[in-house]
């Protein structure tokens, strides 16, 4: 009984290391920032091995772009990503925001995040919410939902 406790103890530690592996390229937010999408001081890169200032925002033919716990970034310009995954609030403001459909979910918010729509999301790919969603302003749209699930939101 030990030594299958021990290898499921294993398999489970390296597992959990893979997912919060991080890949080259990846983006996130900062500590508890604040700011527009395109503001490059709101993102950090993941960069020979450590996370890195950077002088040009996410897209989508990055890697995973996180919007981290306690940030709030709102869109201020027209954008296409792959793989966001928001655990903090993301603002979709005047601009829209284009799901690219890649590998996997393709957009995330988590328990801790918040998507405010007040202008259009056109949803390409698959969009997972555990969070919230809302409509500010009452205007919001997202198009496209054939692949949008709501998990306990």
């Amino acid at each position: 009984m030990k030594k299958k406790l021990c290898i499921f103890t294993l398999i489970l530690c390296i597992g959990i290391g893979f997912v919060f592996a991080q890949s080259e390229g990846d983006y996130r937010t900062r500590d508890n920032v604040s700011g527009n999408w395109n503001g490059t001081s709101v993102w950090q890169k993941y960069t020979d091995g450590q996370w890195t200032d950077v002088s040009t925002y996410p897209s989508s033919s990055d890697g995973v772009i996180t919007i981290r716990s306690g940030a709030i970034v709102t869109t201020i310009v027209n954008l296409l990503v792959d793989q966001l995954i928001v655990e903090g609030r993301l603002h979709v403001r005047l601009h829209s925001l284009t799901i690219n459909d890649g590998l996997g979910i393709d957009l995330t918010v988590t328990g801790t995040g918040v998507l405010d729509v007040s202008s259009n999301i056109v949803n390409n790919g698959q969009i997972r919410v555990f969070g919230t969603l809302s409509d500010l302003t009452g205007s919001g749209n997202i198009s496209g939902i054939g692949a949008f699930t709501l998990e306990n939101g």
